[in-house]
């Protein structure tokens, strides 16, 4: 007897598969735009990172220029340096340099007998006394380099100054100056005498040999400070005797 066998058979559905491929492809394209949008979305923090990056950038830029400044500026320190003809044409353009003053006075009198009677006059005379150096006086090569005997890495300056001088002939003060005795009158001449000599008195008690050389040792520590702050190591300081 035969027998028919009927095989069932699954339709296939290519409906659900195309709707399938769909919602991958919605999908995938739902990825994509979200991927796109997140940096609208985020901005903010996006900002920030770039913000922090672009920090970072500046940061480093300004120490590699504050360090190439730096050096420049060493650079130029030491050219300042080597270029002391500004500086040194500024200390001689001071002119006077004063380093030591003496107040002081004088008691001078004038006795003058004639006929018809005696003339006496006393006057105290006050003054102050500038000791320093004149370095209008200085020679052209004042100062120069020593560059023979020197120890190696050393810098050494040789200055000629001139020598220790009163710096004001006119020191004695007038509005200072009074009359402790009078009697008789007395012209121009008797009262420029006694000018003259009191001021002739002063100067030999202000420039003593001990004065001088105090203010010799004075002028030597000024300007070896001042030349050491120019980047001299050794300074050598000789006064011009007259």
């Amino acid at each position: 007897m035969a027998t028919d066998e009927h095989k069932h058979i699954q339709p296939t559905d290519h409906g659900d598969e195309h709707d399938e491929m769909i919602r991958r492809t919605e999908v995938h394209l739902s990825g994509c735009a979200t991927a796109l949008l997140w940096p609208f979305k985020h901005w903010r923090l996006l900002a920030f990172f770039v913000a922090l990056g672009l920090t970072a950038f500046i940061i480093r830029q300004i120490r590699t220029m504050a360090e190439g400044e730096s050096s420049l500026l060493d650079v130029q320190h030491s050219v300042a340096i080597e270029q002391t003809p500004e500086e040194v044409r500024a200390l001689r353009d001071i002119g006077q340099w004063e380093f030591m003053a003496i107040n002081t006075e004088e008691l001078v009198e004038r006795h003058e007998a004639h006929t018809f009677g005696d003339k006496h006059l006393v006057k105290v005379f006050r003054g102050t006394l500038r000791l320093g150096i004149d370095m209008k006086q200085a020679p052209a090569d004042w100062f120069t380099i020593d560059t023979i005997n020197v120890p190696a890495g050393k810098r050494a300056a040789v200055l000629q100054l001139p020598d220790v001088t009163l710096l004001d002939t006119a020191f004695i003060d007038e509005a200072r100056t009074t009359t402790f005795y009078e009697d008789g009158r007395f012209d121009a001449k008797a009262k420029q005498a006694l000018y003259d000599e009191a001021a002739k008195a002063m100067k030999a008690r202000a420039l003593t040999e001990e004065n001088i050389t105090a203010t010799r040792n004075a002028a030597k520590v000024q300007f070896t400070h001042i030349f050491q702050a120019l980047g001299y190591d050794i300074v050598t300081v000789n006064f011009i005797e007259k």
